[in-house]
């Protein structure tokens, strides 16, 4: 085969995948808004347990996906977590047919689901990399990360009008329909680069514990996690419980702060647009620096400034700060990984940005119930911008460059990515 229709083969697969990535994210948005919206019929505490019980299982179980997804590949987990989601979503849309949702059955369900997406994730978050090689990475991961942020825009209100239009179980099948899409695209799409795996002579056990030794040892890695725990600990309770709480308290109306919210993917699109067209800057530590001191900066002026107008800018400046750290830190992690560890780094990755919210939106709701949501936002802020003290204090991170080799990608001409 010539080189330009390799690469022609190659652009094609890639498009195919993100497509239907695109596509199954957004079905996904539009399933757990509707099993959100029927849990808060049944009350606040059914709400809570629903939430816990897909969150839980995904913070317990992510290393353990990771692992599993670095010894088969990360293409083969995706195309058996798929089909693990088709047989639930199946059964779950029968039973939505059949008897009226209860607490029992949508429990059930959504464990299931939440364990499911704890082998899916760091699968899926490895994949960018079998399609790009370290030097295409950061306008591919613009592009997919983009598409997403589209998708978790579009997809509660469209979830919305299906619940009326079609109804519970029809926004089932959807989500039926576009899992079944993206298992047909896996199998028909083989990306063009394969990682090195590690031998699978030990058990998932020893190799999980492998992978958290190497994060731990690994120079920039902690720093790089801890950062990331900081500016999740402080920007998503913000965006979650902060926000309802200040225009409550400052007389908003839902459409009023569903725009300011709405300034904060404005601002994350508009950075994820330039980075998709020019790439990302050639010094990578400052980037990551800056990105949660910005964010910082419109935390504290949402919390500082009562006007309309000023939280709608500190929640753009919130966006842009977010995607500036974000995007520059995830083709550096890729790029630090040792080989045949980039889905348990990936898992470790998501886990650090889930796991401390437990601890910090019991918190910032605890600050908000005794002092008020602008001291919870202010404190929210002090964390995120102390993630740009932690860059800034690891050598490693703070004189990190882009990346350019691509010593860790296998030849594409002699094997495709399992």
């Amino acid at each position: 085969m010539r080189v330009a229709d390799r690469v022609r083969s190659r652009s094609a697969g890639r498009a195919l995948w993100i497509g239907g990535s695109t596509v199954v994210g957004t079905a996904d948005v539009m399933l757990f808004f509707v099993i959100a919206w029927i849990a808060s019929g049944l009350g606040a505490t059914a709400s809570t347990l629903i939430n816990l019980l897909i969150a839980v299982p995904r913070t317990v179980l992510l290393v353990f996906g990771g692992t599993l997804s670095d010894r088969f590949g990360a293409r083969r987990m995706l195309i058996i977590t798929d089909s693990c989601r088709v047989l639930t979503v199946l059964v779950a849309t029968v039973a939505i047919m059949v008897v009226p949702p209860g607490l029992a059955w949508l429990a059930v369900f959504t464990l299931v689901l939440g364990v499911i997406s704890a082998f899916s994730m760091p699968a899926a978050s490895t994949m960018p990399r079998l399609f790009a090689t370290i030097d295409e990475l950061p306008k591919l991961w613009a592009k997919v990360s983009g598409l997403a942020q589209v998708g978790r825009m579009i997809g509660p209100p469209l979830g919305g009008v299906a619940l009326v239009a079609v109804g519970a179980a029809g926004v089932f099948v959807i989500d039926l329909a576009a899992a079944m899409i993206m298992i047909g695209v896996l199998i028909l799409v083989r990306p063009p680069y394969r990682l090195p795996a590690e031998p699978s002579s030990e058990s998932v056990l020893r190799q999980s514990w492998a992978g958290l030794r190497a994060a731990a040892r690994t120079p920039g890695i902690p720093s790089m996690y801890g950062a990331t725990a900081l500016v999740a600990s402080g920007v998503l309770p913000i965006v979650f419980l902060c926000l309802p709480l200040l225009a409550r308290e400052r007389g908003w109306t839902a459409a009023a702060t569903g725009v300011v919210e709405a300034g904060w993917i404005a601002g994350s699109l508009v950075i994820t647009l330039g980075i998709a067209r020019w790439g990302i800057l050639h010094r990578i530590g400052p980037a990551m620096i800056t990105g949660p001191l910005l964010a910082a900066v419109g935390a504290g002026l949402l919390a500082a400034a009562p006007a309309y107008a000023a939280a709608l800018v500190g929640f753009v400046l919130m966006g842009i700060g977010t995607v500036v750290y974000t995007s520059h830190l995830g083709p550096l992690l890729l790029d630090w990984t040792p080989a045949g560890m980039v889905s348990r780094f990936q898992a470790l990755f998501v886990l650090v940005q889930s796991a401390p919210q437990v601890v910090t939106i019991a918190a910032f709701g605890a600050v908000a119930e005794l002092v008020g949501p602008a001291s919870a936002t202010g404190a929210a802020a002090v964390i995120c911008a102390a993630a740009g003290l932690v860059v800034a204090l690891s050598p490693r991170l703070r004189t990190a460059t882009r990346p350019v080799s691509d010593s860790g990608t296998s030849d594409p001409d002699s094997v495709a990515a399992g």
